[in-house]
């Protein structure tokens, strides 16, 4: 199977609607989080994604200005998002690896908005190249804060594009270049991995140097290299 992505070229408003939607979905995402994190902490309770889906119905109907004007299967869709971080972070702990428990979303890192099907909210109109959403009434954030956050969306945008079309090309060059490809098997999980804080033998409650930051510099370039995902393309071509 085959992914196809396309770059939208939004007018003013229809950016701000679309920038409108990741904010209500991040802020249901958040919210999810948040019943979960309390019925676990108050009540030892374990909230499951059936019963946040159900709870749906009554956020939009008391929020009809935000939460109530979206898709009802993108919004399932966020919800199912929450569910997938939920369970990997109980595997890890089965696992014995480190948790790392899902965290709150900021706005201007909530970039993605799932439409299960296509006439669901989204609708792909292949002749003119057009995506539909629905029209909503546009309502306030403040100018120069939506401003600010969109300059930086902007710019990890175009850097995300820049890597993913470095990849392909390289990928596709490598294929056509040689008959048989092979890579290390490497653990990138665990190269970028924290080190382990070193408590102070002669300081109760205090920590040695461990080289964290020098680490996180390193850690850093990793991630932007985005080793895994360029190895995903590599296998790819290769197989087809």
């Amino acid at each position: 199977m085959r992914t196809f992505k396309f770059q939208l070229r939004p007018t003013v408003g229809q950016a701000q609607a679309l920038n409108e939607m990741l904010r209500d979905h991040c802020s249901l995402y958040n919210g999810a989080l948040e019943d979960r994190k309390g019925a676990y902490k108050h009540r030892g309770v374990t909230v499951t994604y059936g019963q946040q889906s159900a709870q749906l119905k009554e956020i939009r109907a008391f929020d009809p200005q935000r939460q109530g004007r979206w898709s009802f299967s993108s919004q399932q869709a966020t919800l199912r998002r929450l569910d997938t971080a939920m369970a990997a972070f109980f595997r890890r702990m089965r696992n014995g690896e480190k948790p790392g428990y899902p965290r709150f979303k900021p706005v201007a890192r909530f970039d993605t908005v799932t439409f299960p099907k296509d006439g669901d909210g989204c609708r792909w109109d292949s002749q003119p190249g057009h995506t539909a959403f629905p029209r909503k009434k546009a309502s306030d954030r403040t100018h120069r804060h939506q401003a600010a956050a969109e300059k930086v969306r902007a710019l990890h945008a175009k850097v995300r594009r820049q890597r993913l079309d470095f990849h392909h090309k390289t990928a596709l060059d490598l294929v056509r270049a040689h008959d048989v490809i092979a890579h290390e098997d490497l653990s990138i999980a665990n190269m970028v991995r924290a080190p382990k804080p070193k408590p102070d033998p002669d300081i109760p409650g205090g920590f040695l140097l461990n080289g964290s930051a020098a680490k996180a510099g390193l850690n850093r370039s990793i991630n932007d290299a985005a080793w895994g995902g360029f190895l995903s393309i590599v296998t790819a071509k290769a197989r087809c």
